[in-house]
């Protein structure tokens, strides 16, 4: 590592500009890279072991930046796009708030009116709603889907395990016959003829199990 160091860190291509570097304080890259690795002599050892010497500094911020850069470039792209428009009057969401055997919260209230109104937008929605276990968040995405289902499209709650697509659908099978609309649970037991009608989604960590409202390829929202 030390002759690897020694012989081309001088190399490589520093992507950090000069004078933000010199705003900040920090050190060149070939200096930090060669420093983290082999500290030299009057080193301050604890700076060094807890990873708060200036050269790990250095290296941090420019991951950081770097990243942050990199999500400014996706926000900018994700601005540009154009997705479906979904305006409706909102007749299914009143309907089954009219079923439910007890009151939506305030906050739940708030984050449906936020979701509607992105929906309504011509762009297409980057949302994450994060919530305790119990706190509501699976009726929040219902009402997403009615919004989109109103509208003339069809919905998909992804979930990461069968057992909790089952779980989901449960919960949804009840709510939507209650509509007058139709589920189905899809998995990767499902039966040949209901997998051939399914779009797959590969996730980071396999194939999801998906609980679908009558899957084909006019889906535009998957919570």
């Amino acid at each position: 590592m030390f002759e690897i160091i020694k012989e081309h860190a001088s190399e490589i291509d520093d992507p950090l500009p000069r004078d933000i570097a010199r705003r900040h304080g920090l050190p060149a890259l070939r200096d930090s890279l060669s420093q983290v690795h082999f500290p030299g002599a009057g080193a301050d050892a604890e700076s060094f072991e807890r990873g708060e010497s200036p050269y790990h500094r250095r290296l941090v911020f420019q991951e950081f930046l770097i990243f942050e850069l990199g999500m400014a470039l996706r926000k900018k792209s994700a601005a540009s796009a154009r997705g479906p428009v979904f305006d409706c009057r909102g007749k299914l969401r009143r309907k089954l708030i009219g079923t439910l055997p007890f009151s939506l919260t305030a906050a739940q209230r708030r984050v449906i009116d936020d979701i509607i109104a992105d929906m309504k937008g011509p762009r297409p929605m980057h949302r994450l709603l994060q919530g305790d276990v119990g706190s509501g968040k699976t009726i929040v995405a219902i009402m997403a889907m009615l919004n989109a289902v109103e509208c003339g499209y069809q919905a998909a709650l992804m979930a990461p395990t069968e057992v909790l697509a089952g779980q989901h659908y449960t919960t949804l099978h009840g709510v939507v016959e209650k509509l007058g609309l139709k589920s189905a649970l899809v998995s990767s037991g499902a039966d040949d003829g209901l997998k051939a009608r399914i779009l797959t989604i590969r996730g980071h960590d396999g194939y999801y199990a998906l609980m679908v409202e009558a899957v084909d390829s006019n889906m535009d929202v998957v919570p």
